[in-house]
């Protein structure tokens, strides 16, 4: 098998990749940090942090970074992988997309919203990475 590794650096979302399969029908795998994400929203919202490498240390405004973390769903990954997709050189033509044929997405693993507790927010973040797999749709 052969595949191709697209390895992305997003402003908003951080760095991810997309594996895309070289035969019919196109599997494809997508991965993003969503701790990443977050830590990206924090500094733009000007919420002060401590970063461990996957995850947070510490925060100045923990409701504040809970609300940033509850924003973070499938749709920020739908609209991160479109968004990609549509920008990257692809078997599918314009012509397969007006016929319907497009890159769908479902999502495989997930972190639920979880409140700020006695587990860390650090702790809690670094064993959840967000996964998407995708694969040609109709």
């Amino acid at each position: 098998m052969f595949y191709i590794y697209i390895y992305i650096w997003d402003t908003a979302m951080g760095s991810g990749f997309i594996k895309i399969c070289s035969y019919f029908p196109y599997p494809v795998k997508a991965w993003i940090n969503g701790h990443e994400w977050a830590k990206r929203q924090a500094l733009a919202a000007g919420i002060g942090f401590t970063a461990l490498s996957n995850g947070f240390a510490s925060c100045e405004d923990p409701a504040g970074l809970q609300a940033i973390c509850d924003r973070f769903g499938p749709g920020s990954v739908q609209v991160w992988f479109q968004r990609w997709m549509a920008r990257l050189p692809l078997p599918l033509t314009d012509a397969d997309r007006d016929a319907g044929y497009w890159w769908g997405c479902r999502c495989g693993r997930w972190r639920p919203p979880a409140p700020w507790s006695s587990t860390t927010m650090a702790a809690w973040l670094s064993s959840r990475p967000s996964h998407l797999m995708a694969s040609v749709a109709r």
